[in-house]
């Protein structure tokens, strides 16, 4: 069977996980599943559901796995801090409840049975980016399960994403219709937009359709760095754009380096060790794995 990876990126599908489980829970629909010796687990428990879910999708789609890792942010600053410290700083503070299901998201999965990718100083894109990278110039397959639209940026002849959200496989053409530019220039849009999700400033008055009508006659360097000519486009708000980027051009250039994705992380594993191997219940909680069907 042609080697070909499935790659999740754990994060993304626990940031789905948690919301409703978690309205659930406060709501008072508890049963007997979402707690072990007083610990929450309803969200680990929905997380390692649409894993499972979306693996049988993706299989049924006609792209069988050979290979699975599983890919977590590490907790603490990485690289993108020491850029901008504010970077993803507008976020509000987690619940306790978040908090220690995702402290608890690296030992369940591995109790599952999958590897478990978890590198210091970088993101879970970072470390998606660098498999991406390393296995399309071997020709080797991948699926890359995430929400996140910077790492739309990876889809090419070997490499395609999963949105489970959606429901569907996102090819290489795919990404010209969402964004209107190639995958190539994706991470410019992301970084003359901005993103407030992650706090990246982006350049003032510039939305995502802008930046990709703009790059489809401009190079970002140009934009940057001779705003000028943005005044000779069609562009609705070309004034306003060009106003931005003379008054703070470093705006869009410190977000240009935090969407960049390092495709260089060196790796704890290497992809013959990417295989699922099937749960060892005793390492993790008691019963967690025993009251999955209860």
């Amino acid at each position: 069977m042609t080697p070909f990876l499935y790659a999740f990126d754990v994060n993304s599908i626990f940031g789905r996980a948690f919301p409703h489980t978690d309205k659930r829970v406060n709501n008072g629909n508890i049963n007997q599943r979402d707690f072990l010796g007083g610990n929450p687990v309803y969200a680990l428990r929905e997380t390692l559901r649409i894993i499972r879910s979306e693996i049988d999708a993706v299989t049924h789609l006609g792209l069988p796995n050979t290979h699975i890792v599983m890919v977590c942010d590490h907790p603490g600053d990485n690289f993108r801090h020491a850029i901008f410290p504010k970077y993803k700083g507008n976020r509000p503070p987690k619940s306790a409840a978040r908090r220690a299901q995702e402290a608890m998201l690296t030992d369940m999965l591995r109790a599952a049975g999958y590897p478990v990718l978890c590198i210091e100083g970088v993101e879970a894109d970072d470390v998606l980016a660098t498999l991406s990278t390393k296995l399309s110039a071997m020709g080797i397959g991948c699926a890359i399960f995430t929400g996140d639209k910077d790492l739309m940026s990876l889809c090419n002849d070997h490499t395609v994403i999963y949105n489970g959200k959606l429901k569907k496989i996102i090819r290489d053409t795919d990404v010209i219709e969402k964004f209107g530019v190639s995958r190539n220039l994706v991470l410019d849009v992301l970084a003359l937009a901005g993103d407030t999700a992650d706090n990246i400033p982006g350049v003032k008055n510039m939305s995502e359709s802008s930046a990709a009508q703009l790059l489809q006659m401009l190079s970002f360097d140009d934009i940057v760095n001779t705003p000028e000519k943005i005044l000779d486009t069609n562009l609705k708000l070309r004034k306003a754009i060009c106003k931005s980027l003379k008054e703070d051009p470093q705006a869009a250039i410190v977000s240009k380096k935090l969407v960049t994705l390092k495709r260089d992380v060196q790796l704890s594993m290497n992809f013959k060790e990417m295989k699922f191997t099937g749960p060892n219940k005793e390492a993790f909680l008691p019963n967690f794995f025993d009251l999955e069907a209860a």
